[in-house]
């Protein structure tokens, strides 16, 4: 089982790529495509309550 404990999905912190912002689809099919069963979002001490609800949503 594939698992991945660090992952960003927004661009937070001064310094960080632009790359880090990935809409929920593209994200949804990164995972789906590399068979991750089990995830961890660490967007460095910032919790997105909408952007929660659409993964949840999603998947």
């Amino acid at each position: 089982m594939r698992i991945d404990i660090h992952t960003h999905t927004k661009k937070i912190k001064q310094g960080d790529s632009e790359n880090r912002n990935v809409d929920v689809s593209k994200f949804t099919d990164i995972i789906n495509k590399t068979d991750v069963k089990i995830l961890a979002i660490t967007n460095h001490n910032h919790f997105d309550y909408e952007q929660y609800i659409q993964f949840k949503k999603k998947c």
